[in-house]
């Protein structure tokens, strides 16, 4: 589930299909029953690329996978408004996730081992 207090509301979007590969698509329209304004959106979640190593904070992930998610909402002509980028790292869990807003980023979490 995705939350963010710009979308007034908790959005359950899909953020991985871990049976899927690169270049697969899925578009959904996600309820905002309990939203205030009940601004709808259209959501599509894309697997960018699979099965790649990445680095991060000095450790070297290995069988990543990337995917996308991009939020829009109809009434602005589903011009794109947020997009957010993880990354799954196998037997691991999300490594990375970076916020943008209309192409550019504005926050990234990395996973930090102590």
């Amino acid at each position: 589930m995705i939350y963010s207090p710009n979308l007034t509301d908790d959005l359950e979007i899909p953020i991985l299909d871990d049976i899927e590969y690169a270049g697969y698509t899925l578009v959904t329209q996600p309820s905002l029953s309990h939203a205030p304004d009940q601004i709808p959106v259209e959501t599509t979640l894309t697997i960018v690329a699979d099965g790649f190593s990445k680095e991060l904070n000095g450790i070297l992930y290995k069988d990543v996978i990337h995917t996308s998610v991009d939020i829009r909402y109809p009434a602005e002509e589903f011009a794109s408004n947020k997009t957010f980028d993880f990354y799954f790292a196998k037997g691991i869990g999300i490594i990375e996730i970076d916020e943008a807003n209309n192409g550019l980023l504005t926050s990234t979490l990395t996973l930090v081992h102590q």
